[in-house]
């Protein structure tokens, strides 16, 4: 009996190799596995909205490969833009140790109108960014909030700082959650933590660069 049982184990085996060798090849992106097709009756919402579950997928190799790819691009290029983002939310402080004429209570009040932006405008950016292209909207606003920085140059009075401040916050404020929205479009979900992390580390780095650490 337990000779026959290893008979039909190796049986087994064989049909299996035969059927993995029989799976179409692509010469770039490796062996493709054949996925069977589910009925969008049967899955849940979201293969209801796609109608039909996919019939191929890539190899692990094309995978990591594709991977190591996407590693050298877009997560620095995030960490870039979260980099000058959070200098930015620090300018004040740069512009306090060469004369900024905005002292005392209106210093404060100044550096509270940014995160008063930011708050304002947190759900409608967030709102406004699934309506439109994810890239556009987040390079128009790295644009804009470069032009009113430039602009805390041409103004003394305290009304014009907090506007200019306020208008600052309300720019950055998209900038975390597009990021993260970027990163979960091209990452799989057990990918994306690690890679979130690559961009939030700025935070640690750029705090040395703030003048009020001396």
């Amino acid at each position: 009996m337990a000779s026959l049982d290893e008979k039909n184990v190796l049986d087994d085996a064989k049909a299996v190799s035969a059927s993995q060798e029989d799976l179409p090849v692509d010469e770039k992106r490796g062996p493709l596995t054949t996925v069977s097709e589910v009925s969008s009756a049967e899955g849940d919402e979201a293969l209801q909205l796609v109608g039909k579950e996919r019939t191929a997928q890539f190899s692990d190799e094309y995978n990591r490969k594709l991977r190591r790819k996407l590693d050298l691009w877009i997560p620095p290029l995030c960490a870039a833009v979260y980099f000058t983002q959070f200098l930015d939310k620090t300018s004040l402080n740069y512009a306090s140790i060469m004369g900024l004429p905005i002292t005392g209570q209106h210093y404060n009040l100044v550096s509270m109108a940014f995160y008063l932006g930011f708050l304002f405008w947190e759900f409608p950016t967030v709102y406004i960014s699934q309506k439109l292209r994810v890239a556009k909207y987040l390079g128009a606003n790295v644009v804009i909030w470069g032009a009113v920085l430039m602009l805390h140059a041409s103004t003394t009075s305290f009304g014009g700082f907090f506007a200019l401040r306020f208008i600052l916050g309300m720019c950055e404020s998209c900038v975390a959650p597009l990021l993260i929205l970027i990163i979960s479009m091209f990452y799989k979900k057990n990918e994306q933590a690690s890679r979130i992390s690559w961009f939030y580390v700025m935070v640690s780095i750029s705090s040395p660069l703030n003048p009020s650490r001396f």
